[in-house]
C-alpha cells in the first residue's frame, strides 16, 4: 500500500512541469485599440486626422503579426496591415475603428475596437427670412422670433436689413422693432446689421453660445 502511494506521488511530481508548461501555453496576449487626434488636440472635429493604434501585450516571443483594420466611417488614409492607421475624421459625430490581429496563439482573442466621439460645434441658425413689405408679413412669424428670443436667454440674434440707402434701411428697422416688440432687457442681445444692397430680403439668425456670427452672404 505504501509502495503504491509512493509511486503515485512520483508520477504526480513528474507531471507538474508539464502542467505548468500547459498553463503557460494557455496564457493569451491582450489586444487593445487606442484612438487619438494627431497633433495632440483633445477635442476632435470633422476633418481632423485621427490615429488608431493596436497595442498587443503579453506575447511570449516576437511574432510576425498582420493587422486587418476596418472603420465604420471616415477615410482610412494609411497603415492598413500595420499596428497604426491614420483616418480622416468624418462629418458625423463618431467613428469606430476595429482591428483583427492574425498570428496570435490559436484560441486567443485577437480583436478589439475603439470609438472616438465628439460634439459638433454650435452653429448659427436662420430663424426666418422676409421679402417684400414687412407690414404684410403675418404676425405669427414675428411671434415665432419673439418666442425664440425668450426661450434662449443665452443666445444672440442677428437681423440683416438690406436697402439701397440709409433711409430705406432705417424704415425697415423701425417696422421690425415695432412688430417684434422685444422686451427691453432682451434688446442688447439683438444686433441689427445694415446691408447696402438692393435685395429686399431681411434675414433673422439665432446664434447660440460658442457659435460664429453669421454674415450677410450666409
Amino acid at each position: 500500500m505504501r509502495l503504491s502511494l509512493f509511486a503515485a506521488l512520483i508520477v504526480l511530481a513528474g507531471s507538474l512541469p508539464a502542467l505548468a508548461e500547459s498553463a503557460s501555453a494557455l496564457t493569451c496576449p491582450t489586444v487593445k485599440v487606442i484612438g487619438s487626434v494627431v497633433g495632440g488636440r483633445h477635442i476632435p472635429r470633422p476633418g481632423d486626422l485621427l490615429s488608431f493604434t493596436a497595442d498587443v501585450n503579453g506575447l511570449p516571443e516576437p511574432k510576425d503579426l498582420v493587422y486587418k483594420w476596418t472603420i465604420g466611417s471616415g477615410v482610412l488614409l494609411a497603415g492598413q496591415g500595420t499596428p497604426r492607421i491614420e483616418v480622416l475624421m468624418p462629418d458625423g459625430n463618431s467613428i469606430t475603428a476595429a482591428v483583427e490581429v492574425e498570428g496570435l496563439p490559436s484560441g486567443c482573442p485577437n480583436s478589439d475596437s475603439e470609438t472616438v466621439a465628439w460634439d459638433p460645434a454650435p452653429a448659427a441658425a436662420k430663424l426666418d427670412e422676409f421679402s417684400g413689405p414687412l407690414k404684410k408679413v403675418p404676425p405669427e412669424r414675428f411671434a415665432n422670433i419673439v418666442k425664440a428670443v425668450t426661450d434662449c436667454p443665452s443666445c444672440k440674434f442677428y437681423i440683416f436689413i438690406p436697402g439701397a440707402n440709409h433711409r430705406e434701411r432705417s424704415a425697415r428697422r423701425e417696422v421690425l422693432a415695432e412688430r417684434l416688440s422685444i422686451r427691453r432687457h432682451d434688446g442688447p442681445r439683438i444686433t441689427y446689421v445694415d446691408v447696402p444692397d438692393t435685395d429686399d430680403r431681411v434675414t433673422v439668425w439665432l446664434v447660440p453660445p460658442g457659435a460664429a456670427p453669421p454674415s450677410p452672404s450666409d
